[in-house]
């Protein structure tokens, strides 16, 4: 009975959530909205006075780093071209404060919501609409009382709300069966009477400055993880390396004589890539080749990177699986990521880069769940 009990009360919880995000009533005119100046990817400033005087106008929330957010992007490309036909003004805004974004809800994207990440994705995806960033002031999502991504709110020439919900069904974000918001949009299109309707939404809750303190709590748990360093022989990292799993691993390999301000960096990079893909399955493996004498010296600089991965040391170096890891050189300063079968992902010698690396994780991560 109790857990019937708490079953309903979830039930009514995760309702209560849904819903919440969908607030404005059918009342809610453009007017309405606050007075903002916002920069949009394209170099241009987006003001209230944008927003009016089209036949329709349809404001949609998207996050970069939202799964379900990306999974819509190429079918509102592909639809809006026929808005555009049809004189429906399409306005995407991005409403994350992004500092408060956990490092882990960002690993089903290859770019953050901060401003400059913006322009990377619309790039990358030909965004043939304004990609607004709200994210510092937030004033468009607080005055549509926005909570979830994706979501739409549609206004008719009269630039009175008449719908507000999820703008597909995140099952079949494709799917060629209209949906919801498609259909309003049509009804009004054909001259016909619509009145206020919304829908639940599905997707990932907008992060706001009051977050960040979750934030700076999680920032300070990471900071306080054990790093250790642990001594490994040539057989034990052969085993690692040779080793057949279910997720991507990923090997840094370091001297204690290379160039300390490269590791330093090459550490903080990884920490990051680590700390945001670990709860997917990523593995990391650092090995520094140094002397016992050097151990400690070692310890300190990952401890400096808070990088709480798997750490090694070795001074065993003669019989590494050289195939395996492809040195050339004998070079000794290098990360190699591997894929679920054990195959080479990504290379690189002495220096890493972050947005190749994030990229190369993130696609093996991907593949694996499909």
């Amino acid at each position: 009975m109790q857990k019937c009990i708490f079953y309903i009360k979830l039930s009514v919880f995760i309702n209560l959530v849904l819903t919440e995000c969908i607030s404005a009533e059918g009342n809610f005119t453009i007017d309405m909205i606050k007075p903002f100046e916002l920069p949009g990817v394209n170099g241009q400033y987006y003001r209230n006075s944008d927003l009016k005087g089209h036949k329709l106008t349809l404001i949609i929330f998207l996050s970069n780093h939202c799964k379900v957010s990306q999974s819509f992007q190429k079918k509102i490309i592909q639809i809006n071209k026929i808005w555009i036909e049809n004189q429906i003004k399409l306005f995407v805004f991005s409403p994350n404060y992004e500092k408060a974004i956990l490092p882990d809800e960002l690993a089903y994207s290859d770019y953050g919501d901060s401003f400059e990440e913006m322009k990377h994705r619309a790039y990358d995806e030909s965004y043939n609409f304004p990609f607004i960033y709200d994210g510092k002031s937030q004033v468009v999502t607080n005055s549509l009382n926005a909570k979830i991504t994706p979501i739409g709110y549609l206004f008719n020439k009269d630039e009175k709300l008449v719908y507000s919900g999820k703008i597909g069904n995140y099952l079949r974000p494709n799917d060629a069966i209209k949906t919801h918001l498609e259909k309003t949009i049509n009804y009004l299109l054909n001259g016909k009477e619509v009145k206020f309707n919304k829908t639940k939404v599905y997707g990932t809750a907008i992060k706001f400055q009051k977050d960040m303190k979750i934030a700076e709590q999680v920032a300070k748990r990471h900071s306080q993880e054990t790093v250790n360093l642990y001594y490994a022989d040539s057989k034990r990292i052969n085993f690692f390396l040779n080793q057949k799993t279910n997720f991507p691993k990923l090997f840094y390999f370091w001297e204690k004589r290379s160039n300390l301000k490269t590791v330093e960096t090459n550490l903080d990079k990884i920490c990051k890539i680590f700390k945001k893909f670990r709860k997917r399955g990523l593995k990391v493996f650092t090995v520094c080749i140094c002397s016992e004498e050097q151990r400690n010296a070692t310890h300190l600089i990952l401890r400096n990177s808070e990088l709480s991965a798997l750490n090694y040391y070795t001074n065993d170096i003669d019989k590494l699986d050289v195939g395996k890891i492809k040195l050339k050189e004998r070079q000794l300063h290098f990360i190699r990521l591997m894929d679920n079968n054990n195959s080479l992902n990504y290379q690189a010698i002495e220096h890493v880069d972050f947005k190749t690396l994030n990229a190369s994780v993130l696609s093996l991560l991907n593949d694996q769940n499909n």
